[in-house]
């Protein structure tokens, strides 16, 4: 299956977030998923695993997931809950339930 990648960027809060999409050819809608890296972070590997989920039909989302965490009491911070709005940004080209 032919597919379309590229690296994108998006808004979560007040940090910008880095991304790879990769999404079958055509119009869409697509059901999606979002591909986790390891301690490696967004990498070709990552970008490759993106590209198959494509090539299978997915609009894959490899992102950078970043932490903060506090050791004095401050909470955790994840970004990997903006994903979700990522998709819903682009929700023509995305199907989120299926």
């Amino acid at each position: 299956m032919t597919q379309v990648a590229q690296s994108v960027s998006y808004q979560s809060g007040t940090r910008q977030l880095d991304g790879y999409l990769a999404c079958p050819e055509g119009d869409g809608p697509f059901p999606a998923v979002v591909v986790i890296h390891e301690a490696f972070g967004l990498n070709e590997n990552i970008k490759d695993i993106a590209r198959r989920f494509a090539g299978e039909g997915y609009a894959a989302l490899g992102l950078t997931h970043v932490i903060q965490i506090s050791i004095v009491g401050r909470s955790t911070i994840s970004y990997l809950d903006r994903a979700p709005a990522f998709f819903d940004q682009r929700r023509s080209q995305v199907a989120l339930s299926r």
